[in-house]
Protein backbone atom coordinates (compact mmCIF):
# COMPACT_ATOMS: atom_id res chain seq x y z
CA UNK A 1 0.00 0.00 0.00
CA UNK A 2 2.78 2.88 0.46
CA UNK A 3 4.35 1.53 -2.81
CA UNK A 4 1.24 2.85 -4.05
CA UNK A 5 0.18 5.65 -2.18
CA UNK A 6 4.41 6.64 -3.28
CA UNK A 7 3.44 6.46 -6.64
CA UNK A 8 0.05 7.84 -6.90
CA UNK A 9 1.39 10.92 -5.75
CA UNK A 10 4.30 11.48 -8.10
CA UNK A 11 0.98 10.55 -10.51
CA UNK A 12 -1.25 13.24 -9.36
CA UNK A 13 1.67 15.88 -8.91
CA UNK A 14 1.90 15.42 -12.81
CA UNK A 15 -1.91 14.93 -13.91
CA UNK A 16 -3.78 17.72 -11.44
CA UNK A 17 -0.89 20.32 -12.90
CA UNK A 18 -1.25 19.46 -16.53
CA UNK A 19 -3.22 21.21 -19.16
CA UNK A 20 -5.38 18.55 -20.50
CA UNK A 21 -4.55 17.27 -23.90
CA UNK A 22 -2.11 20.62 -24.14
CA UNK A 23 1.21 18.71 -22.35
CA UNK A 24 1.72 22.15 -20.33
CA UNK A 25 1.94 22.89 -17.06
CA UNK A 26 0.87 25.80 -15.31
CA UNK A 27 3.00 28.67 -15.83
CA UNK A 28 2.85 31.86 -13.86
CA UNK A 29 5.53 34.02 -13.30
CA UNK A 30 7.46 33.95 -10.30
CA UNK A 31 8.35 38.03 -10.46
CA UNK A 32 5.17 39.33 -8.76
CA UNK A 33 6.60 42.72 -8.44
CA UNK A 34 7.23 42.87 -12.83
CA UNK A 35 5.17 44.64 -14.94
CA UNK A 36 4.07 41.52 -16.15
CA UNK A 37 0.72 40.80 -14.18
CA UNK A 38 0.60 36.78 -12.55
CA UNK A 39 -1.58 34.67 -14.80
CA UNK A 40 -2.91 31.36 -13.44
CA UNK A 41 -3.75 28.03 -15.50
CA UNK A 42 -7.06 26.67 -14.77
CA UNK A 43 -8.91 23.95 -15.96
CA UNK A 44 -12.43 22.58 -15.24
CA UNK A 45 -13.25 20.28 -12.65
CA UNK A 46 -14.74 17.75 -14.94
CA UNK A 47 -10.81 17.19 -16.38
CA UNK A 48 -9.73 16.78 -12.92
CA UNK A 49 -12.29 14.55 -11.51
CA UNK A 50 -11.20 11.15 -10.68
CA UNK A 51 -14.35 9.38 -10.91
CA UNK A 52 -14.74 10.23 -14.32
CA UNK A 53 -13.47 7.07 -16.09
CA UNK A 54 -12.30 9.08 -19.71
CA UNK A 55 -10.35 11.52 -16.99
CA UNK A 56 -7.25 12.36 -19.31
CA UNK A 57 -4.01 11.22 -18.25
CA UNK A 58 -0.24 10.65 -19.49
CA UNK A 59 -0.07 7.77 -21.75
CA UNK A 60 2.28 5.01 -22.72
CA UNK A 61 2.51 2.45 -25.29
CA UNK A 62 3.07 -1.33 -24.30
CA UNK A 63 2.76 -4.58 -25.32
CA UNK A 64 1.81 -7.97 -24.16
CA UNK A 65 4.78 -10.59 -23.41
CA UNK A 66 5.73 -13.66 -21.68
CA UNK A 67 6.75 -13.10 -18.41
CA UNK A 68 10.60 -13.33 -17.23
CA UNK A 69 12.51 -15.92 -18.89
CA UNK A 70 15.91 -17.23 -16.64
CA UNK A 71 18.90 -18.94 -17.96
CA UNK A 72 20.28 -21.87 -15.50
CA UNK A 73 23.74 -22.78 -16.03
CA UNK A 74 25.94 -26.06 -15.68
CA UNK A 75 29.60 -26.16 -14.44
CA UNK A 76 31.29 -27.12 -17.59
CA UNK A 77 33.98 -29.03 -15.36
CA UNK A 78 31.79 -30.94 -13.99
CA UNK A 79 29.79 -34.30 -15.17
CA UNK A 80 26.25 -34.34 -14.96
CA UNK A 81 24.83 -37.67 -14.35
CA UNK A 82 21.23 -36.81 -14.17
CA UNK A 83 18.50 -34.17 -15.56
CA UNK A 84 15.31 -34.28 -13.34
CA UNK A 85 13.01 -32.13 -15.51
CA UNK A 86 11.73 -31.88 -19.06
CA UNK A 87 10.58 -29.16 -21.65
CA UNK A 88 7.10 -28.25 -20.26
CA UNK A 89 7.32 -29.40 -16.33
CA UNK A 90 5.78 -27.07 -13.81
CA UNK A 91 8.02 -26.38 -11.46
CA UNK A 92 8.16 -24.61 -7.39
CA UNK A 93 11.14 -22.52 -5.81
CA UNK A 94 13.38 -25.74 -4.79
CA UNK A 95 12.28 -28.32 -7.04
CA UNK A 96 15.81 -30.19 -8.28
CA UNK A 97 16.36 -29.75 -11.72
CA UNK A 98 19.93 -31.51 -12.27
CA UNK A 99 22.25 -33.50 -10.18
CA UNK A 100 26.21 -33.53 -11.09
CA UNK A 101 28.09 -36.35 -10.81
CA UNK A 102 28.64 -37.13 -6.74
CA UNK A 103 30.94 -40.13 -7.46
CA UNK A 104 33.63 -38.55 -9.60
CA UNK A 105 33.65 -35.43 -7.04
CA UNK A 106 33.71 -37.79 -3.81
CA UNK A 107 37.00 -39.52 -5.57
CA UNK A 108 38.55 -35.99 -6.32
CA UNK A 109 37.94 -35.01 -2.45
CA UNK A 110 39.70 -38.61 -1.17
CA UNK A 111 42.30 -38.04 -3.62
CA UNK A 112 43.21 -34.46 -2.44
CA UNK A 113 42.82 -35.37 1.06
CA UNK A 114 45.30 -38.07 0.68
CA UNK A 115 47.79 -35.61 -0.94
CA UNK A 116 46.89 -33.29 2.21
CA UNK A 117 48.53 -36.56 4.45
CA UNK A 118 51.02 -36.64 2.38
CA UNK A 119 52.20 -33.33 2.43
CA UNK A 120 51.94 -33.66 6.71
CA UNK A 121 54.09 -36.60 6.41
CA UNK A 122 57.17 -34.95 4.59
CA UNK A 123 56.76 -31.84 6.91
CA UNK A 124 57.29 -34.71 9.97
CA UNK A 125 59.99 -35.97 8.22
CA UNK A 126 61.43 -32.73 7.63
CA UNK A 127 61.50 -31.73 11.44
CA UNK A 128 63.04 -35.13 12.37
CA UNK A 129 66.13 -34.27 9.69
CA UNK A 130 66.24 -30.77 11.54
CA UNK A 131 66.50 -32.35 14.72
CA UNK A 132 68.77 -34.74 13.87
CA UNK A 133 71.57 -32.14 11.80
CA UNK A 134 71.03 -29.50 14.78
CA UNK A 135 71.79 -32.33 17.06
CA UNK A 136 74.83 -33.36 15.39
CA UNK A 137 76.00 -29.75 14.79
CA UNK A 138 76.12 -29.28 18.34
CA UNK A 139 79.34 -31.85 18.14
CA UNK A 140 80.55 -30.99 15.08
CA UNK A 141 84.00 -28.69 14.54
CA UNK A 142 84.19 -25.60 13.09
CA UNK A 143 84.48 -25.92 9.64
CA UNK A 144 81.64 -28.23 9.24
CA UNK A 145 79.18 -25.85 11.13
CA UNK A 146 78.06 -23.80 7.92
CA UNK A 147 77.55 -27.27 6.16
CA UNK A 148 74.75 -28.14 9.40
CA UNK A 149 73.56 -24.82 8.81
CA UNK A 150 73.14 -24.72 5.33
CA UNK A 151 71.12 -28.55 5.36
CA UNK A 152 68.67 -27.13 8.43
CA UNK A 153 67.60 -24.43 6.38
CA UNK A 154 66.96 -26.04 3.50
CA UNK A 155 64.48 -28.59 5.08
CA UNK A 156 63.23 -25.54 7.14
CA UNK A 157 61.88 -24.16 3.47
CA UNK A 158 60.97 -27.16 2.25
CA UNK A 159 58.38 -27.41 5.22
CA UNK A 160 57.33 -23.88 4.72
CA UNK A 161 56.83 -24.61 1.40
CA UNK A 162 54.70 -28.13 2.05
CA UNK A 163 52.80 -25.91 4.62
CA UNK A 164 52.17 -23.23 2.01
CA UNK A 165 50.38 -26.18 -0.17
CA UNK A 166 48.55 -27.53 2.83
CA UNK A 167 46.30 -24.72 2.70
CA UNK A 168 45.83 -23.93 -0.63
CA UNK A 169 44.84 -27.78 -0.95
CA UNK A 170 42.46 -27.22 2.20
CA UNK A 171 40.72 -24.19 0.07
CA UNK A 172 40.32 -26.59 -2.72
CA UNK A 173 39.22 -29.55 -0.91
CA UNK A 174 36.69 -27.24 1.03
CA UNK A 175 35.07 -26.22 -2.46
CA UNK A 176 35.05 -29.85 -3.53
CA UNK A 177 33.36 -30.41 -0.33
CA UNK A 178 30.71 -27.60 -1.08
CA UNK A 179 30.30 -28.54 -4.56
CA UNK A 180 28.71 -32.22 -3.30
CA UNK A 181 26.57 -31.04 -0.75
CA UNK A 182 25.09 -28.80 -3.64
CA UNK A 183 25.33 -31.47 -6.15
CA UNK A 184 21.58 -31.22 -6.96
CA UNK A 185 21.09 -27.50 -8.75
CA UNK A 186 17.40 -26.69 -7.95
CA UNK A 187 14.59 -23.79 -9.58
CA UNK A 188 15.42 -20.65 -8.11
CA UNK A 189 11.64 -19.32 -9.10
CA UNK A 190 8.16 -20.55 -9.91
CA UNK A 191 7.64 -21.21 -13.40
CA UNK A 192 7.50 -23.72 -16.50
CA UNK A 193 11.01 -25.63 -18.02
CA UNK A 194 10.85 -24.03 -21.37
CA UNK A 195 14.22 -25.70 -22.53
CA UNK A 196 16.58 -28.44 -22.23
CA UNK A 197 19.66 -29.65 -23.53
CA UNK A 198 21.73 -32.82 -23.07
CA UNK A 199 25.61 -31.90 -21.86
CA UNK A 200 26.13 -33.60 -25.58
CA UNK A 201 23.61 -30.28 -26.62
CA UNK A 202 25.77 -27.86 -24.22
CA UNK A 203 28.95 -29.28 -25.50
CA UNK A 204 27.92 -28.82 -29.46
CA UNK A 205 26.58 -25.45 -28.94
CA UNK A 206 29.39 -24.41 -27.24
CA UNK A 207 27.37 -23.08 -23.90
CA UNK A 208 26.99 -23.58 -20.82
CA UNK A 209 22.77 -22.59 -20.55
CA UNK A 210 21.36 -26.04 -19.79
CA UNK A 211 17.95 -25.05 -19.82
CA UNK A 212 15.53 -22.37 -19.18
CA UNK A 213 12.39 -21.27 -17.01
CA UNK A 214 9.90 -18.88 -18.07
CA UNK A 215 8.56 -17.35 -14.69
CA UNK A 216 4.99 -18.76 -13.58
CA UNK A 217 1.81 -16.01 -14.46
CA UNK A 218 0.45 -15.92 -18.27
CA UNK A 219 2.15 -12.55 -19.15
CA UNK A 220 3.32 -9.28 -18.13
CA UNK A 221 2.86 -6.06 -19.90
CA UNK A 222 6.58 -4.09 -21.03
CA UNK A 223 6.10 -0.15 -21.62
CA UNK A 224 8.66 2.06 -22.97
CA UNK A 225 9.60 5.74 -21.41
CA UNK A 226 11.66 8.58 -23.11
CA UNK A 227 14.23 10.19 -20.91
CA UNK A 228 11.19 13.37 -19.93
CA UNK A 229 8.83 10.43 -18.83
CA UNK A 230 11.82 8.38 -16.42
CA UNK A 231 10.76 9.76 -13.26
CA UNK A 232 7.01 9.68 -13.91
CA UNK A 233 6.84 5.84 -13.60
CA UNK A 234 8.20 3.96 -10.45
CA UNK A 235 8.53 0.55 -9.30
CA UNK A 236 5.32 -0.02 -7.33
CA UNK A 237 3.24 2.20 -9.01
CA UNK A 238 -0.24 0.49 -10.12
CA UNK A 239 -1.30 0.88 -13.79
CA UNK A 240 -4.47 0.27 -15.50
CA UNK A 241 -3.63 -1.23 -19.27
CA UNK A 242 -6.21 -0.65 -21.84
CA UNK A 243 -6.81 -2.56 -25.22
CA UNK A 244 -6.05 -0.48 -28.02
CA UNK A 245 -9.21 -1.53 -29.66
CA UNK A 246 -11.41 -1.13 -27.01
CA UNK A 247 -11.27 1.27 -24.26
CA UNK A 248 -13.62 -0.40 -21.88
CA UNK A 249 -11.18 -3.76 -21.70
CA UNK A 250 -8.87 -3.19 -19.54
CA UNK A 251 -6.38 -4.67 -16.63
CA UNK A 252 -4.61 -4.13 -14.18
CA UNK A 253 -1.12 -4.55 -12.29
CA UNK A 254 1.94 -3.41 -10.73
CA UNK A 255 4.89 -1.72 -12.16
CA UNK A 256 8.11 -4.28 -10.94
CA UNK A 257 11.25 -2.87 -13.15
CA UNK A 258 12.63 -0.26 -14.96
CA UNK A 259 15.41 0.03 -17.17
CA UNK A 260 18.40 1.79 -16.56
CA UNK A 261 19.66 0.94 -20.13
CA UNK A 262 18.24 2.51 -23.64
CA UNK A 263 15.99 -0.05 -25.22
CA UNK A 264 18.07 -1.11 -28.96
CA UNK A 265 16.31 -2.65 -31.93
CA UNK A 266 17.34 -5.31 -33.77
CA UNK A 267 20.36 -3.14 -36.00
CA UNK A 268 21.89 -2.83 -32.74
CA UNK A 269 20.27 1.36 -32.34
CA UNK A 270 18.91 2.37 -29.72
CA UNK A 271 15.67 3.55 -30.18
CA UNK A 272 14.73 7.29 -30.33
CA UNK A 273 11.12 8.91 -29.39
CA UNK A 274 8.86 10.00 -32.25
CA UNK A 275 7.65 12.96 -30.71
CA UNK A 276 8.79 16.51 -29.58
CA UNK A 277 12.62 15.03 -29.00
CA UNK A 278 13.37 12.83 -31.78
CA UNK A 279 16.35 12.18 -30.28
CA UNK A 280 14.95 11.17 -26.77
CA UNK A 281 16.53 7.35 -25.89
CA UNK A 282 13.45 4.94 -25.11
CA UNK A 283 13.56 2.59 -22.05
CA UNK A 284 11.64 -0.36 -20.84
CA UNK A 285 9.48 -0.72 -18.13
CA UNK A 286 7.78 -3.75 -17.10
CA UNK A 287 4.25 -4.89 -15.20
CA UNK A 288 3.03 -7.76 -13.30
CA UNK A 289 -0.86 -7.99 -14.25
CA UNK A 290 -3.21 -9.08 -11.67
CA UNK A 291 -4.94 -10.99 -14.10
CA UNK A 292 -4.10 -11.15 -17.68
CA UNK A 293 -7.18 -13.09 -18.59
CA UNK A 294 -8.07 -12.01 -22.35
CA UNK A 295 -4.75 -10.85 -22.81
CA UNK A 296 -2.90 -12.30 -26.36
CA UNK A 297 0.70 -12.59 -26.60
CA UNK A 298 2.36 -9.49 -28.65
CA UNK A 299 -0.83 -7.41 -28.53
CA UNK A 300 -0.05 -3.92 -28.24
CA UNK A 301 -2.04 -2.11 -25.65
CA UNK A 302 -1.95 1.53 -23.42
CA UNK A 303 -0.92 2.03 -20.12
CA UNK A 304 -2.21 4.49 -17.75
CA UNK A 305 -1.15 5.44 -14.37
CA UNK A 306 -4.41 4.12 -11.73
CA UNK A 307 -4.86 7.95 -10.16
CA UNK A 308 -8.63 6.71 -9.71
CA UNK A 309 -10.09 6.74 -12.68
CA UNK A 310 -11.44 2.92 -12.47
CA UNK A 311 -12.36 3.61 -8.68
CA UNK A 312 -16.22 3.56 -9.17
CA UNK A 313 -16.78 6.19 -7.21
CA UNK A 314 -19.41 8.36 -8.25
CA UNK A 315 -20.08 12.71 -8.33
CA UNK A 316 -16.91 14.62 -7.72
CA UNK A 317 -13.87 13.55 -6.39
CA UNK A 318 -10.96 15.89 -6.76
CA UNK A 319 -7.26 15.30 -5.63
CA UNK A 320 -7.22 16.05 -2.02
CA UNK A 321 -4.39 18.78 -2.95
CA UNK A 322 -6.30 21.03 -4.49
CA UNK A 323 -8.62 21.69 -0.97
CA UNK A 324 -7.46 24.86 1.14
CA UNK A 325 -7.51 24.06 4.42
CA UNK A 326 -8.62 27.43 7.37
CA UNK A 327 -9.32 25.53 10.62
CA UNK A 328 -12.14 23.03 9.73
CA UNK A 329 -13.47 24.55 6.66
CA UNK A 330 -12.06 23.52 3.12
CA UNK A 331 -11.59 26.01 0.05
CA UNK A 332 -10.79 25.93 -3.73
CA UNK A 333 -9.12 28.40 -5.86
CA UNK A 334 -11.44 28.72 -8.83
CA UNK A 335 -11.74 31.28 -11.73
CA UNK A 336 -14.91 33.59 -11.39
CA UNK A 337 -17.03 34.94 -13.97
CA UNK A 338 -14.73 37.83 -14.48
CA UNK A 339 -11.84 35.42 -15.06
CA UNK A 340 -10.54 36.23 -11.65
CA UNK A 341 -8.77 34.22 -9.17
CA UNK A 342 -11.18 33.73 -6.08
CA UNK A 343 -11.07 31.55 -2.92
CA UNK A 344 -14.79 29.65 -2.88
CA UNK A 345 -16.10 27.62 0.43
CA UNK A 346 -17.07 23.68 -0.82
CA UNK A 347 -18.10 20.98 1.12
CA UNK A 348 -16.46 17.86 1.12
CA UNK A 349 -17.53 14.21 1.89
CA UNK A 350 -15.80 10.80 2.18
CA UNK A 351 -11.48 10.59 1.59
CA UNK A 352 -9.82 7.81 -0.30
CA UNK A 353 -6.29 7.70 1.51
CA UNK A 354 -5.61 4.98 -1.17
CA UNK A 355 -5.92 7.40 -4.52
CA UNK A 356 -5.35 10.56 -2.29
CA UNK A 357 -8.78 11.66 -3.97
CA UNK A 358 -11.58 14.26 -1.64
CA UNK A 359 -15.26 13.97 -2.46
CA UNK A 360 -16.84 16.83 -2.87
CA UNK A 361 -20.68 17.13 -1.90
CA UNK A 362 -21.49 20.58 -2.99
CA UNK A 363 -19.76 24.11 -3.96
CA UNK A 364 -18.32 23.17 -7.49
CA UNK A 365 -20.32 21.85 -11.15
CA UNK A 366 -18.13 19.79 -13.06
CA UNK A 367 -17.91 23.26 -15.50
CA UNK A 368 -16.37 25.51 -12.72
CA UNK A 369 -12.48 26.11 -13.57
CA UNK A 370 -10.06 25.62 -10.71
CA UNK A 371 -6.20 25.93 -10.08
CA UNK A 372 -3.91 23.96 -8.00
CA UNK A 373 -3.01 25.95 -5.02
CA UNK A 374 0.24 27.91 -4.63
CA UNK A 375 1.11 30.16 -1.84
CA UNK A 376 1.40 33.16 -3.47
CA UNK A 377 -2.10 33.08 -4.78
CA UNK A 378 -4.57 36.11 -4.17
CA UNK A 379 -7.88 37.01 -4.88
CA UNK A 380 -8.27 38.73 -8.43
CA UNK A 381 -5.56 37.49 -10.05
CA UNK A 382 -6.14 37.03 -13.87
CA UNK A 383 -6.68 33.46 -14.75
CA UNK A 384 -6.59 31.45 -18.20
CA UNK A 385 -7.17 28.30 -19.81
CA UNK A 386 -5.19 28.49 -22.63
CA UNK A 387 -1.80 27.48 -22.29
CA UNK A 388 -0.27 30.05 -25.17
CA UNK A 389 -1.50 32.53 -22.62
CA UNK A 390 0.24 31.34 -20.73
CA UNK A 391 3.88 31.13 -23.08
CA UNK A 392 3.69 34.20 -24.06
CA UNK A 393 4.38 35.93 -20.44
CA UNK A 394 7.65 37.55 -19.70
CA UNK A 395 9.15 35.29 -17.53
CA UNK A 396 12.43 36.01 -15.84
CA UNK A 397 12.59 39.34 -18.15
CA UNK A 398 13.16 36.52 -21.41
CA UNK A 399 9.77 37.58 -23.72
CA UNK A 400 8.37 34.03 -25.41
CA UNK A 401 6.13 34.83 -28.43
CA UNK A 402 6.51 31.17 -29.98
CA UNK A 403 8.33 28.38 -29.77
CA UNK A 404 11.16 28.52 -32.18
CA UNK A 405 12.39 30.89 -28.28
CA UNK A 406 12.07 27.41 -26.23
CA UNK A 407 15.74 26.14 -28.14
CA UNK A 408 19.58 27.76 -28.03
CA UNK A 409 21.43 28.24 -31.10
CA UNK A 410 22.63 24.47 -30.82
CA UNK A 411 18.47 23.33 -30.44
CA UNK A 412 18.86 22.47 -27.12
CA UNK A 413 15.60 22.90 -25.31
CA UNK A 414 15.48 26.01 -22.70
CA UNK A 415 13.92 24.41 -19.65
CA UNK A 416 13.94 27.77 -17.35
CA UNK A 417 12.51 29.65 -20.34
CA UNK A 418 9.89 27.25 -21.68
CA UNK A 419 8.64 26.69 -18.49
CA UNK A 420 8.08 23.46 -16.66
CA UNK A 421 6.62 21.38 -20.06
CA UNK A 422 6.24 17.65 -19.83
CA UNK A 423 6.94 17.00 -23.31
CA UNK A 424 6.00 13.32 -22.33
CA UNK A 425 2.08 13.69 -21.34
CA UNK A 426 -0.47 13.18 -24.10
CA UNK A 427 -4.13 12.20 -23.83
CA UNK A 428 -5.52 8.94 -24.37
CA UNK A 429 -7.07 9.13 -27.63
CA UNK A 430 -4.20 10.19 -29.03
CA UNK A 431 -1.89 7.93 -27.76
CA UNK A 432 1.01 7.32 -30.49
CA UNK A 433 4.11 5.61 -28.59
CA UNK A 434 6.26 3.60 -30.73
CA UNK A 435 5.59 0.36 -29.75
CA UNK A 436 8.11 -2.17 -28.69
CA UNK A 437 8.95 -5.51 -30.61
CA UNK A 438 6.53 -8.45 -29.45
CA UNK A 439 8.53 -11.39 -28.35
CA UNK A 440 8.23 -14.57 -30.62
CA UNK A 441 4.95 -16.55 -29.91
CA UNK A 442 4.90 -19.26 -27.02
CA UNK A 443 4.72 -22.60 -28.27
CA UNK A 444 1.20 -24.71 -27.35
CA UNK A 445 1.43 -26.43 -24.11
Amino acid sequence: MEKKKAGIAVVTAVVVLAAAGGGFWWWRNKETNSATETVVYVSTVAEQNAANPDLTTMCFGGVTESQETKEIKADTTKTISEIYVKEGDIVKKGTPLFLYDVESMQLDLEQGQIEVEQLKNEISSYQEQIQQLESEKANADADQQLSYTTQIQTLQTSIDKAEYDIKVKNISLQKQQNAIDNASVTAEMDGIIKTVKTPEAMQADGTDVIMTITASGNYRIKGTLSEQQLGQVMTGQRMIIRSRVDANQCWSGEVTEIGTEAEQNDNNMMYFDGGSDNMASKYAFYIKLDSAEGLLLGQHVLIEPDIGQNSGHDGIWIYSDYLVWEGEQAYVWISNEKNQLEKKKVEIGETDDEYGITELKSGLSETDLIAYPAEDYREGMKTTTNANDLVNKESNGIEIENEDQWYDEEGEFLEEEAGDVDMGIMPRDNAVEPMPEAEPAAESE
